[in-house]
């Protein structure tokens, strides 16, 4: 097991729907001290955690990964059809009152709070011993080194 290092290292990842860079720092410290910045990856980044306290007993690792989606299709969308339908309700009785008709348009409804909302499809992969007695992502105990079986590690 390695005892302390200070390093650095950077690699980045191209594909016709995604692009990547990971970077990865280690200061000499005297605990291990684990820092993550970039985008939310959920059961991964306790992954790579793992992986990393497995390796190293001490110094400050500073991991930052900046995604980038090429692929319309590693969105959702999904738009709150209630709070638009209380909008054009809204705007039938102010065009009533007014006497003419009182328009918005799409580019003013996506800017309205809570109207629209987008995000990335979930990250975290699913394995195939994920839940077992001897997975490493439900107890770690169950799985002292980096062995075969664990994969996605």
């Amino acid at each position: 097991m390695i005892q302390s290092m200070t390093g650095f290292g950077e690699r980045s990842f191209d594909s016709p729907t995604l692009r990547a860079k990971i970077s990865i720092r280690s200061l000499n410290h005297r605990f291990l001290d684990w820092s993550y910045k970039g985008a939310p990856l959920g059961e991964i980044e306790n992954r790579l955690r793992l992986i990393c306290q497995r390796k190293l007993q001490r110094g400050r690792i500073e991991v930052n990964l900046e995604l980038s989606f090429q692929d319309p299709e590693s969105f959702e969308l999904s738009i709150n059809d209630g709070l638009l339908e209380k909008v054009f309700s809204s705007l039938e009785r102010i065009s009533s009152r007014m006497g003419k008709k009182v328009e918005i348009s799409a580019e003013n409804i996506f800017r309205i709070p809570q109207m629209v909302e987008i995000k990335r499809k979930d990250l975290s992969s699913k394995g195939k011993n994920e839940g077992g007695k001897g997975d490493c992502r439900t107890n770690p105990a169950a799985c002292p080194e980096y062995p075969p079986h664990c994969e996605g590690y």
